[in-house]
């Protein structure tokens, strides 16, 4: 029977036998399982006292034994909490080893500090284990202690610590302090280990104050922090880094900042001070912008250099001649170039002048010869003696006009040629005029080889190797017409880099064919059989949209034709804003669209982490919870107000945080549900009023759908997204087409409307067929909050910690960081579950329709472009390095993307390098240039045949010469604006409001403020909420709300045991892998099949 069953099912009875059989035979700690873990282990994480009572009394049982992850039965002991103290007791009274340290160096009294476990803490120092101790990240047990807010706690461990700080210096004082230290021990307030109190005591002293308190990665608290027993492994990947390892202090980010300065050694630091910046991070913003645009610079001189410098540079043709333009000139030729005769016969008089001159349109290599290199003396009738012998100074003074050629079909086949090397030699000269002279031997050969390409012949006969000397002098012709070889290469490489660009378009055009006709009418395809079954949250983010803007929305989306019952609206507005011509603020727009609950009328403000900078980070926001009214449908809705704090309740734009800040608060508490961590107060109000409300608990949904406040959204697009997610489990998200609303309003909205077209059906289309499609647009999208399994286990996607830590990172300090946290963050978001979750997928829905209004101003148009594109190029640097996409080398998406990232920044250069291409082919009438512009227009005009073959709409062909019209501002001024305000990273005139826009806050990080929000587990909330009740005496009787005891009457009903409670399952609860009474509980409530709630009607 395997460990974990057998132990897990507490059958000591039973299995003692099996048991002591085997540890009498074998070591009991060498039966391990795949993990790594012991009997011992496994009955310490279950909860199994008797089995480990008995396993301890095994005199060959290893009590410190550890498992893959470094944890031993005493850690799996505390994480159990209370509830495990006998166990805890049992191992420590056998010598468990309290300061074991496991694979992020937490102890066991780390844990029970964490998790506020007062008892544990007590018996843990009683046996010695130490206060003062660090774990991986530099946090002392007291910071662990403060972070659990469990007062008692905190005393308990800042008193064991002063304590050790108050110890003696010296060997004799320490002597003297033996008794009391035994003393201290018994009072179970200090470790017992003097050494080790001793050498940690330095350490403190060393430094002035404790270190600064931060948050620890989730990832890194527990092991059980990375959800092993998952079957989908959500271990935080490689690619998704720890908050601090993005910055200026690491080596690369050191790299950069260097390598900006020697970029902009020329604009010294008080220069740019006298030009109004004075902030050092605003020079170092404009110092990497200039490095970016240098970089992209340098690529764009290289591709101008392939493209035209290239050939220019290696493919350097010599003037050739051909026999026929040679015919008729008053020229000769020696060793294979043609001299024009009045120049060589300059210096020449008498007879040698006569002589040359008799040479006119023949071969003169006699006269020029050096006969010593022939083996063999010349006859004397036809030595250079006779002819008035010239040396090759002569020669030298003299410019060839150019090297004589001949075609192939001049020599092969004629026995009078020779060939070798490209060379042509006249035999004819050889065999009649001078008479064979090199002997018969020579002769012989040469004849078998006349008339062909000789080169390998000659190079393997040593008869004519040593004879070919001689040939050059007197022999040597011309030379055959071919390309040189640096012509050869350049054209090799236009050759590759266009068949590589014509394979990827024709891939790119068949793939959307493939997939526009065969793929995505199943992708959102509403089958008439099935019902889908999950619950969806419909997110809408406000600022500062006006009232027809958010009733579209909100109408739109309640009209959808999905069940009303398994919808929820949950709208949040980002701060008291009022929109640019707006009577009210947005808060007071959104509650004038809603029907209020009674009791929910007058929500108190609830605090929660924010992302800004300082005091910002508290954050206080109000939970309305009402109902939807729109065309006979009734749909439940949570309306966050983001209030702000009490500083800046009366100020500008209070509240207000940013969009990414309103997509962190829903994951973050969703995330916080899921995994059953310690929530902020709005964090709770949320769970309760959405449960009283919908009569669901916040785990029951699964699927969120993003939508912006000026979208509207087709009837059965909600529909057709749900039923592509449920289709195919690895789908973690998807988005659908999003078309313009007012394309004919001014020229503006005209050329933005074929390329929102190719963008979704070129673009997204071939992306989603490597499950890979790089940016889901946050107006209109859709995420699994969670997927599970058949088997019941739980996989969180967008409720992973590891995502929702690295999309909410609030410490930016670089350009790169701004620029992918503070102008995109839709497809950072997008970005990240690709980094996270490489193997899942990432699809385009083009069933699944939406309408938006695009900007009808130029100056919006190029406010809103600039943040898109230098969010891309962002984006797409961050997805170079995930290696784990889908495909390989040229036929993988991470080849894809490093062509459209390269492709992105060279926009400008291609535009130009085009405008020159046309003039240049008109000026020279090259063939080879137009052929290459004739591959660019049928690049471009092929995108019409994929509108015509997919959609069979020929109204967009026409949008596409309005497009081509307007490619001046696609591929020249839009990104030239952009490369150039790398480092303006506002919203500009996208959104406008009324007064003046500050921002939102981010900047500095400062996790010292978050840590004043108080955060407590579900159950002691709602413990302190039955106390009140019961002071008050108003005990709630709603069945959507219950009391402690109808919680228990009805967890019971559901076959849930009470008293001996257990994990319900090893991967719902992913952060602990033997839980808590506490915070049991709460797991065993929100996994009550919600088809036995019974819900509010509708």
């Amino acid at each position: 029977m395997p460990i974990d069953q057998s132990v897990s099912n507490s059958r000591v009875s039973s299995d003692k036998d099996y048991w002591f059989e085997m540890a009498a035979k074998n070591n009991a700690d060498a039966m391990k399982n795949r993990k790594g873990r012991t009997a011992l282990i496994a009955a310490s994480r279950y909860g199994s006292t008797e089995v480990v009572k008995w396993l301890c009394s095994i005199n060959n049982t290893n009590i410190n034994e550890s498992d893959n992850e470094g944890q031993s039965a005493l850690h799996f002991a505390v994480m159990g909490g209370s509830d495990f103290m006998q166990i805890v007791e049992s191992l420590l009274s056998k010598g468990a080893n309290t300061d074991k340290r496991n694979k992020h160096s937490w102890t066991p009294l780390m844990m029970a500090a964490y998790d506020g476990q007062l008892g544990l803490c007590k018996v843990l120092m009683t046996y010695g284990a130490d206060p003062t101790s660090t774990n991986q990240q530099g946090k002392t047990v007291l910071d662990l202690a403060q972070e659990s807010g469990n007062p008692d706690v905190i005393e308990l461990i800042e008193s064991a610590v002063s304590k050790i700080m108050e110890m003696p210096e010296t060997a004799i004082e320490m002597s003297s302090a033996a008794t009391s230290l035994n003393e201290l021990n018994r009072n179970s307030n200090v470790p017992g280990s003097l050494l080790a109190q001793r050498s940690l005591r330095r350490k403190l002293t060393r430094h002035d104050q404790p270190p600064t308190l931060t948050k620890l990665p989730k990832s890194q608290t527990y092991p059980e922090r990375k959800r092993q027993d998952m079957k989908d492994a959500i271990t935080p990947h490689p690619s998704i880094k720890p908050v601090d390892s993005i910055n200026e202090t690491t080596f690369a980010g050191s790299c950069w900042r260097f390598f900006s300065l020697m970029v902009t050694f020329w604009a010294p630091s008080f220069i740019l001070s006298s030009f109004g910046m004075k902030d050092p991070q605003v020079r170092q913003a404009w110092r990497e912008k200039m490095a970016s645009c240098f970089i992209i610079l340098l690529v764009s001189a290289l591709l101008a250099f392939l493209s035209f410098g290239f050939s220019q540079l290696v493919c350097v043709p010599y003037p050739k001649i051909s026999t026929s333009q040679f015919q008729g000139m008053t020229a000769t030729i020696i060793r294979g170039n043609v001299y024009e005769m009045n120049s060589l016969i300059q210096g020449h008089h008498g007879a040698s002048k006569s002589a040359l001159q008799g040479f006119v349109g023949n071969d003169a290599n006699l006269p020029f010869s050096v006969s010593s290199l022939c083996p063999a003396a010349l006859p004397s009738n036809v030595s250079c003696a006779n002819t008035f012998c010239h040396s090759t100074a002569m020669l030298a003074k003299a410019t060839p006009m150019g090297k004589l050629t001949y075609r192939w079909e001049d020599v092969l086949g004629k026995t009078g040629f020779l060939v070798f090397d490209g060379k042509v030699y006249n035999l004819n000269l050889y065999l009649q005029r001078d008479k064979g002279f090199l002997g018969a031997d020579v002769n012989n050969a040469l004849q078998k080889v006349a008339g062909k390409d000789a080169s390998r012949e000659i190079m393997e006969n040593p008869i004519l190797s040593n004879v070919i000397g001689c040939l050059d002098q007197l022999y040597f012709v011309g030379m055959i017409d071919v390309l040189e070889p640096g012509c050869v290469a350049s054209r090799l490489v236009i050759i590759i880099s266009t068949v590589i660009l014509f394979i990827i378009v024709v891939t790119k055009f068949i793939s959307a064919v493939v997939f526009n006709w065969f793929i995505s009418n199943s992708l959102g395809k509403i089958s008439r059989t099935k019902i889908p079954k999950s619950n969806v949250v419909m997110l809408v983010t406000c600022y500062s949209e006006g009232t027809e803007s958010l009733k579209t929305t909100f109408d739109s989306l309640v009209a959808t034709d999905y069940d009303n019952r398994k919808k929820l609206l949950f709208v949040i507005a980002d701060g008291n804003v009022m929109g640019s011509g707006n009577a009210k603020s947005t808060p007071e727009l959104c509650k004038d669209l809603m029907e209020y609950e009674p009791w929910s009328t007058d929500p108190v403000p609830q605090a929660y982490c924010s992302i800004a900078e300082g005091p910002k980070q508290i954050n206080m926001a109000k939970v309305y919870a009402g109902w939807y009214e729109h065309a006979g449908n009734r749909v439940p809705m949570i309306f966050v107000e983001k209030c702000g704090g009490p500083s800046e309740a009366n100020g500008p734009k209070a509240g207000n945080r940013g969009k990414r800040d309103s997509q962190i608060l829903l994951m973050q508490f969703f995330s916080t549900v899921t995994f059953n961590e310690r929530m902020t107060p709005l964090d709770y109000e949320l769970f309760w009023k959405i449960q009283k409300l919908t009569g669901l608990y916040a785990i029951d949904y699964d699927i969120v759908a993003m939508v912006d406040a000026d979208t509207l959204v087709k009837r059965d697009s909600i529909k057709r997204m749900v039923f592509s997610m449920e289709r195919d489990p690895k789908v973690m998200g998807l988005c659908g087409e999003t078309k313009i609303a007012n394309k004919r309003t001014n020229w503006v909205t005209k050329i933005q409307v074929y390329e929102y077209y190719i963008s979704h059906h070129l673009g997204k289309s071939f992306e989603s067929i490597f499950g890979g499609v790089t940016c889901l647009p946050g107006c209109f999208c859709m995420y699994r909050f969670k997927v599970r399994n058949k088997d019941g286990t739980i996989v969180p996607i967008l409720a992973n910690p590891d995502i929702v830590q690295s999309y909410s990172e609030n410490k930016i300090e670089t350009l790169h960081k701004k620029n992918l946290l503070l102008l995109g963050e839709d497809r950072y978001l997008t970005t990240l579950m690709l980094r996270a979750f490489p193997k899942r997928k990432l699809i385009f829905v083009p069933n699944a329709v939406c309408k938006t209004v695009v900007p009808d101003e130029f100056k919006v148009l190029l406010s809103q472009r600039r943040r898109w594109i230098n969010s891309t190029i962002h984006n797409l640097m961050e997805l170079v390095f995930v290696r784990e996409l889908c495909g390989i080398f040229c036929c993988s998406m991470q080849f894809v993307v490093v062509l459209e990232l390269i492709g992105t920044v060279v926009l400008p250069i291609s535009f130009l390098l085009l405008i020159f291409l046309i003039f240049y082919t008109i000026v020279q009438r090259s063939v080879e240039n137009a052929l290459s512009l004739l591959f660019f227009v049928a690049t471009i005009f092929s995108q019409a045949f994929l509108v015509i073959f997919t959609k069979r709409k020929l109204s967009y062909v026409g949008w596409m010469f309005v497009f081509i019209a307007g490619m001046v501002i696609w591929n020249f001024v839009l990104p030239l604006y952009a490369f150039w305000h790398f480092d303006d990273v506002s919203w500009g005139a996208t959104r406008k409001i009324h007064g003046p826009d500050t921002g939102h806050g981010d900047g500095t990080h400062d996790e010292s403020f978050q840590n004043k929000i108080t955060k407590k587990y579900w159950i002691d909330y709602e413990q302190e909420r039955i106390q009140k009740e019961s002071a008050n005496k108003e005990i709630l009787t709603t069945s959507t709300h219950p009391s402690q005891f109808q919680m228990r009457y009805n967890l019971s009903n559901h076959g849930y045991n009470i008293n001996h409670p257990q994990p319900l399952s090893q991967s719902f609860n992913p952060r602990r892998e033997s839980v808590s009474n506490r915070r049991s509980s709460m797991d065993r409530l929100i996994n009550t099949p919600s088809n036995q709630r019974k819900p509010n009607k509708y």
